[in-house]
C-alpha cells in the first residue's frame, strides 16, 4: 500500500533528510514532534524558530537538548522570532538573558524564561509593562521578593494569588483586593483559599449567601463557621461541609442525621468520620456501600458487611483485606 512516508523515503537517503521533507509537509503534530527531538541541527532549530505556531506554543523552549552553545549562537541571529526564542529558552546562559533585556522585543521572553535569576526579574518587573509582569507573574521561578512588587501594582493579583512562592503575608493582602471583584470566578477562588482572612468569610456568610456552598469547601474554615453552615438551610451547603476534610468529628455526627441521603453519604465517605458514626451509618442502606469504602472503618463494621447476604458486600470488604487479616 502506499503512503506519503513512501514518497518521502524515495526522495530521501538519510534520516536528516527524511525528517527534513516531513517538516516540509507542514503538518503541525508533526512539526512539534521533530521540535522535540535531540538531534535537531541548528538550521532545523532556525526554521522550527520560525514557524509562527511553534512559537506561540514555545515547542523548542520545551526542547532541553537544544544547548547552551547552539543558543549562543543563535542570540545574535538577524530574525527577531528567533532571538525571541534564545530568550525564553531555560538553558540559554544568563549572561546572554543579560544582554537581551537591552533589547525591548526580548523582554517578555526574558521575563517568562524559568531560568532567569531574582535579581533579573526584579529589574525587569520595574519597567511596569503589562506584558513582562504578566509574563513573570506566571514564570514559576519567580520569588517573594519579586511578586510583592508585582502585587503593588495591582495589575496580576489574580496571577500572584494563584503563585506557589507567594507568601501568607502577600497572599493575604492581595485576597483582600480580590474580595472587591464582582466576577463570580474570582470570588469563588477567594472563598476556597486556605489564605483567605477569615474576616473576609464571615462577612460573605452574613451578606452573600450564594457564596456558602463554596464558603463550605474551604478547608481553613474554623468550627466556628463550620457549625452553622452544617445548619444551613439549603442542602448543597451541608453538603459542602459534609465533604470537607477538615470538618471536625463531632459536626460530621450532626450531619449524619442529615435529611438528605447525599449529605449522609458524604458523611460515610469522609476520612475525618470517625468508627462510632460509621458504625451507625453502615445501618443505613442508602450509606452501606460508601461505608464500605471509607478507608476509617473500622475492622468490626467490615466484618459485618461481609457476612451480608444478597449484596456484594463482600467484594466491597476486599477493599480493606489487609485489615481484616
Amino acid at each position: 500500500m502506499h503512503t506519503c512516508l513512501d514518497d518521502v523515503a524515495k526522495n530521501s537517503s538519510t534520516p536528516l533528510a527524511i525528517i527534513k521533507s516531513l517538516l516540509k509537509q507542514g503538518d503541525k503534530k508533526v512539526k512539534q514532534a521533530i521540535a522535540a527531538r535531540a538531534d535537531l541541527p541548528i538550521d532545523m532549530i532556525i526554521e522550527l524558530a520560525l514557524d509562527f505556531k511553534l512559537h506561540m506554543m514555545n515547542a523548542l523552549g520545551q526542547n532541553t537538548y537544544v544547548g547552551a552553545n547552539v543558543l549562543h549562537i543563535l542570540a545574535n541571529h538577524g530574525t527577531l522570532r528567533v532571538r525571541q526564542m534564545v530568550a525564553r529558552h531555560p538553558n540559554t546562559p544568563q549572561a546572554l538573558l543579560v544582554d537581551a533585556v537591552s533589547e525591548p522585543e526580548l523582554c517578555r521572553f526574558v521575563a517568562e524564561n524559568p531560568s532567569a535569576e531574582e535579581n533579573l526579574l526584579y529589574q525587569l518587573a520595574q519597567s511596569n509593562q503589562h506584558e513582562v509582569l504578566e509574563a513573570i507573574a506566571k514564570n514559576p521561578s519567580t520569588k517573594a521578593k519579586v511578586l510583592k512588587y508585582i502585587a503593588e501594582t495591582r495589575s496580576h493579583d489574580l496571577l500572584v494569588a494563584q503563585h506557589n512562592h507567594a507568601n501568607r503575608e502577600l497572599l493575604e493582602q492581595v485576597m483582600w483586593r480580590l474580595a472587591i471583584d464582582e466576577r463570580l470566578s474570582v470570588r469563588k477562588y477567594v472563598v476556597k483559599h486556605p489564605y483567605t482572612p477569615i474576616d473576609i468569610l464571615k462577612m460573605w456568610v452574613r451578606k452573600e449567601p450564594q457564596l456558602r456552598v463554596w464558603i463550605a469547601q474551604n478547608q481553613s474554615l474554623p468550627v466556628d463557621m463550620l457549625e452553622p453552615l452544617a445548619r444551613d438551610a439549603s442542602p448543597q451547603v451541608r453538603l459542602a461541609v459534609a465533604c470537607n476534610p477538615s470538618t471536625p468529628s463531632s459536626v460530621l455526627e450532626q450531619l449524619s442525621f442529615d435529611a438528605e441521603v447525599e449529605v449522609r453519604r458524604a458523611v460515610a465517605s469522609n476520612i475525618k468520620t470517625p468508627g462510632n458514626v460509621l458504625e451507625v451509618l453502615v445501618k443505613d442502606w442508602q450509606c452501606s456501600t460508601f461505608v464500605a469504602q471509607n478507608p476509617n472503618t473500622p475492622v468490626r463494621v467490615l466484618e459485618y458487611l461481609a457476612r451480608l447476604t444478597g449484596f456484594n458486600w463482600l467484594l466491597l470488604a476486599c477493599l480493606h483485606i489487609q485489615t481484616l487479616q
